[in-house]
């Protein structure tokens, strides 16, 4: 009697786990459709084509004279330098970046491969608060538009913020730009960010 209800209750469980995995699995589908058809979404492939001087923007925001000057980067070029830095380990390809930009967030998304298996999108909300800092930081982890608990992504949002704080700290200290970084201003379709001497 008592194995008939266990076997009952386990049936019922593992019904709900599959309809469960399911409803996710058919949620990401759906938009992953959705996030194709979006035009507010720029992508690496849309900006494969193009050509960026910001090589010609930092040297002028370096060698300007004023002791406080600022280097305006479009979207575009964001997406373009996000495309050339990113760095994978283990097999893990990266095949496309995307970006919707809002004001003081960018929602960044990643597309990658690990051998013949192609992962799911992931995203990462990059924050920056309303006060003059140049602090960013990733905010949300998400699997499409689902977003991951914290307590199991936790550590990976922690070494990512470890190392945009590490790497504005190691500009600053030690003069990369000659200049200091003062604030880092995320607006719905640029970046400002601005330095002094």
């Amino acid at each position: 009697m008592k194995k008939g209800i266990f076997k009952k209750i386990g049936i019922g469980l593992l019904v709900l786990l599959l309809l469960a995995i399911g409803t996710i699995l058919f949620s990401y589908f759906f938009w992953r459709n959705n996030f194709y058809a979006n035009d507010s979404i720029l992508c690496t492939e849309d900006i494969a084509n193009q050509e960026f001087f910001i090589d010609d923007k930092i040297k002028q925001f370096v060698l300007s004279n004023n002791k406080s000057e600022f280097v305006e980067l479009t979207d575009d070029e964001i997406l373009y330098l996000l495309s050339q830095n990113v760095q994978t380990a283990g097999g893990l390809e990266v095949q496309n970046i995307c970006i919707a930009a809002d004001k003081s967030t960018w929602k960044i998304y990643f597309n990658t491969r690990l051998d013949i298996l192609n992962i799911p999108w992931i995203r990462l909300d990059v924050v920056k608060e309303n006060i003059e800092t140049p602090e960013l930081f990733v905010a949300n982890m998400y699997i499409g538009d689902f977003v991951l608990p914290k307590d199991i992504v936790k550590n990976i949002i922690n070494e990512i913020n470890r190392g945009i704080s590490d790497a504005i700290i190691l500009a600053n200290e030690n003069a990369f730009l000659g200049r200091t970084i003062k604030n880092i201003e995320l607006l719905g379709d640029r970046t400002i960010i601005k330095g002094s001497i």
